[in-house]
């Protein structure tokens, strides 16, 4: 342990400048999760400096990377050891963090004697290892193995942004995100993990790395002509330089660029983010602006940023501008759209107007449709909205003082998510692609390549796409694919009504009784959108009203584990939100677990996906 806390420092100094960096909604838990077990040497790159994410990881790594991230990381040495198991020699390059491992209780052999390095490791052994880690011993687990661990694990929030299911292997995406969270968890003593290891924690538990160091990060500078170079005290060979959270060049730095950098980790973070629209508001005031509202969202500005959008500045209310956003999303400096030729594109989400001051203090009132854009965020555009309707396709341009809204005509494609989101079918897909999922009411929501990989996607759940220059799809849009924003269950029974005095020749509404999680509940459509009188179902809800009802489509399930299920030659997910259900009698349903439904010898099991995964399954007694 001797000189564990100087090394400590000194890593934080180096993780303080990279993990306070926040960018845009897709890649700000990404970017600052993996910057932080890079820089505290958890996990690293390869000689290129590429951290092969979607690799998986063996016991022997995750072995390793338990050790690089406890109070003995700076006691590892060279030394030859005897070997604890007879498939891991005292040559074998992990021996040594195998042994200490093991010796501390985290990682356990096999019966035969073995303790097999090069296996995958799986979900649940990893969350064992980490929960022993944090000093919890078997009477902390309510259960058995390995589903009490699993639970464990998620109460203490290990499983921040993690989609695994028991069974699944990790992937080195995967083990960043668990040790990032590591850091901020608690300890079966009640302290935060990571004052154990010498850092500072603010009240919420998150490292306070600003107390440790400061005015190691030099920036933010905006970048319009001439050498990067002119402004950085060491050579560009030397340099890792990210663009938007991902490892790049220099050649990739644009006008406008907003970018960062650390001397002592010779590192380069460039931003090309922007935001293009109407400048309708200021807060305090315009005589001293904090924050500003373009585009019908608020952003805070930095000083250069407020003094632009101020009484004294070039820029007024009603103005079009372009912000330049830094590294944790607030505005840099502010130029005008003429230098500026940029786009957005997405869903038309509502329609509606907006309204603002102008300087000579007339309320000025705009129709405007609210676009979800392919980044996740809904923005406001001035058009003529009779040319438009909610679910439309559009893309944004700008003109110097104008912006233009446009319909797009459908694009279709189609094929299967590869595992590491690289490609949909034959098609290559950018790093930081940007998705939206749109659901039937047009609300639509961030997903991520890992969550769609394995995903078939038919032409008919694609509205949109962009390309670049490389052929690579760079913004996607699709309809209906992920269960975001929808629940499951069963419609019991309907009944139609036609009109108020019955006499309607079509039903003008309809009264469901369903079942969802056990709960039973009535709700009344307009028409009639679900077809057949009862049956396994989807629900949207917006605001707490039940919008849209779907029907869910059953297969005939002959074989199910925890995450797994299979119905003939076809294999499937299943949900760990998986709901279960006897059916006892006509509209009668006892909701069961699992374990139950895997007595396929007792019952006859029906399983009903959304996508690939099972969300429902319905028992009937053989």
């Amino acid at each position: 342990m001797k000189g564990f806390k100087r090394i400590a420092g000194l890593v934080c100094a180096a993780v303080m400048t990279v993990s306070s960096f926040t960018v845009p909604v897709y890649a700000a838990d990404s970017q600052t999760a993996i910057e932080t077990v890079r820089a505290l040497g958890i996990i690293s790159g390869d000689g290129a400096g590429n951290m092969n994410l979607s690799s998986p990881v063996t016991r022997a790594e995750f072995a390793k990377m338990m050790i690089s991230a406890s109070v003995y990381k700076d006691e590892m040495g060279d030394e030859s050891v005897s070997s604890l198991y007879k498939d891991v020699k005292k040559d074998h390059w992990a021996v040594e963090y195998i042994r200490v491992a093991v010796e501390n209780g985290w990682m356990t052999g096999y019966s035969d004697g073995t303790f097999r390095p090069s296996n995958n490791i799986k979900y649940e052994e990893a969350a064992t290892a980490v929960l022993k880690l944090l000093g919890y011993d078997p009477s902390s687990f309510a259960g058995v193995f390995p589903s009490a661990q699993i639970s464990k694990f998620q109460s203490l929030d290990l499983d921040d942004n993690l989609t695994l299911k028991k069974g699944q292997t990790l992937t080195r995406n995967d083990c960043v995100y668990i040790f990032y969270n590591l850091l901020k968890a608690e300890c079966a003593d009640g302290q935060v993990f990571a004052t154990k290891l010498g850092y500072t924690v603010d009240n919420s538990g998150n490292i306070n790395y600003s107390s440790l160091v400061s005015g190691d990060l030099k920036g933010p500078y905006v970048y319009e002509t001439g050498s990067i170079l002119a402004n950085i005290p060491f050579a560009a060979a030397d340099a890792i330089i990210y663009r938007n959270g991902v490892r790049s060049t220099l050649s990739a730095l644009q006008v406008y660029d907003v970018y960062y950098y650390n001397a002592a980790l010779k590192t380069i973070w460039i931003y090309g983010n922007s935001v293009t629209g109407r400048y309708t508001a200021a807060n305090p005031s315009t005589a001293n602006p904090s924050t500003a509202t373009v585009a019908g969202n608020t952003y805070t500005l930095e000083s250069a940023a407020a003094y632009k959008l101020s009484d004294l500045g070039q820029y007024t209310i009603g103005d079009m501008v372009t912000l330049l956003l830094g590294k944790d999303g607030t505005v840099v400096d502010v130029v005008s759209t003429s230098n500026f030729s940029g786009s957005f594109v997405g869903v038309i989400s509502s329609i509606g107007t907006d309204s603002y001051i102008n300087e000579a203090g007339a309320k000025i009132i705009e129709d405007v449709v609210n676009v979800t854009c392919t980044d996740g965020v809904i923005r406001s555009y001035q058009t003529d909205t009779d040319k438009f309707k909610v679910g439309d396709v559009v893309s944004i341009t700008f003109d110097g003082q104008q912006s233009t809204v446009q319909r797009q005509a459908r694009k279709k494609i189609n094929g299967t998510f590869n595992a590491d989101g690289t490609k949909l079918g034959t098609h290559p897909v950018a790093s930081k692609c940007n998705i939206i999922n749109v659901n039937q009411d047009y609300t639509a929501a961030v997903t991520y390549t890992s969550k769609l990989a394995g995903k078939e996607i038919l032409s008919d759940n694609v509205m949109y796409y962009v390309t670049n220059g490389s052929g690579e799809i760079t913004d996607l849009i699709l309809y209906d694919v992920t269960s975001d924003g929808k629940q499951f269950g069963i419609i019991v029974s309907k009944e139609e009504i036609y009109g108020v005095d019955g006499m309607a020749e079509e039903p003008t509404a309809t009264i469901y009784n369903y079942i969802i999680n056990g709960q039973a509940g009535t709700a009344t459509l307009s028409g009639n959108d679900f077809s057949g009188d009862s049956g396994a179902a989807y629900f949207q809800f917006r605001n707490g009203q039940l919008i849209y009802i779907g029907r869910l489509t059953g297969i005939t399930l002959t074989n199910i584990s925890y995450g797994k299920a299979s119905g003939g030659s076809k294999k499937y997910d299943v949900s760990e939100d998986v709901q279960c259900y006897v059916k006892t009698g006509p509209k009668q349903y006892q909701q069961t677990n699992l374990a139950t439904a895997m007595n396929t010898s007792k019952y006859n099991v029906t399983g009903y996906t959304y996508g690939n995964e099972v969300v429902l399954i319905m028992l009937t007694e053989k």
